[in-house]
């Protein structure tokens, strides 16, 4: 069954347009012609239609059109893929576009890829499509050379700004140590009822699946859309109303590696999505200058 990537409640005050709802949530009107935009679980055609308070807004991933991965940046047998969130790194059982066949299929070859994102999550893969590409990016790996930094929202704050996790994490009933280390970007304190938001930064030093999930819920600070782990699926917006992102609020933000030639690599990818529901929430751009600084 297909889930919404946006859910909406209306403010508790006032009447607005489907249109000024959309433009809220950051959706475009193309998606009305698509028939992706629901509300109160009717499928919605008008962009005057008028929304009540308490009304729900549901925007679906507009169909036939699949999430397409991006070459970022590519060097020998090396490539940067962007991920988007909906989309799975490799093929599943479900038979669901993967970011493995979608570059596979455009360079007509196989491609290996060196890390995984989790559906849901969105950011920076590292892969390759030589023999001497993949050897060299497994030694970066054993020598620790493969620098990962994740930017991740929070309804919580840890106890501390910056920190160093050090925790087992356990898939497939099987644990395993694993360090994170985490820093604290910029926190939303809001009066109750409303969560303090928390915007961190991560950098996993091991590379165990779930790692970041795991060591932010062990922590106290399970990640927004993270229902897994403990994380709320819903963000009060600053004029109040309820937002469900539809996806977990993490994204791989930044890569530093060595190409086979040796030389220096570093890819950054801002994520205006995070960004959005920061803004939405009441938060500025300037702890995701901070993070792209």
């Amino acid at each position: 069954m297909t889930k919404p990537s946006i859910r909406w409640r209306a403010p508790d005050f006032g009447e607005l347009s489907l249109a000024d709802a959309l433009d809220r949530v950051g959706a475009s009107k193309q998606l009305l012609l698509a028939g992706s935009v629901f509300v109160n679980g009717s499928r919605a055609t008008h962009a005057e239609q008028r929304l009540s308070p308490g009304d729900w807004l549901e925007v679906y991933p507009a169909l036939p059109t699949v999430q397409r991965a991006r070459i970022v940046e590519r060097r020998d047998g090396l490539l940067v893929i962007e991920k988007p969130a909906a989309l799975a790194s490799e093929p599943t059982r479900q038979g669901a576009a993967s970011v493995a066949e979608q570059v596979a299929a455009e360079l007509g070859r196989n491609v290996h890829l060196h890390s995984r994102l989790d559906v849901g999550v969105s950011g920076l893969l590292v892969a390759s499509t030589s023999r001497a590409a993949r050897a060299h990016v497994d030694a970066l790996r054993a020598k620790g050379q493969l620098e990962r930094v994740y930017l991740g929202m929070s309804s919580t704050a840890p106890a501390t700004s910056t920190g160093d996790w050090q925790a087992s994490v356990t898939h497939h009933g099987k644990s395993r140590a694993a360090r994170t280390r985490y820093q604290v970007l910029a926190t939303l304190s809001r009066p109750a009822p409303l969560h303090t938001l928390t915007l961190l930064e991560l950098e996993p030093v091991t590379g165990r699946t779930h790692q970041l999930r795991q060591h932010c819920a062990q922590h106290g600070v399970p990640l927004i859309g993270d229902r897994r782990y403990g994380g709320t699926s819903r963000l009060v917006t600053q004029d109040g109303s309820v937002l469900e992102p539809g996806r977990i609020l993490l994204h791989a933000a930044c890569l530093t590696l060595s190409d086979l030639g040796g030389r220096p690599w570093r890819v950054t990818l801002p994520s205006p999505e995070l960004e959005r529901f920061w803004q939405l929430c009441g938060g500025d751009s300037a702890a995701f200058r901070k993070a792209w600084a």
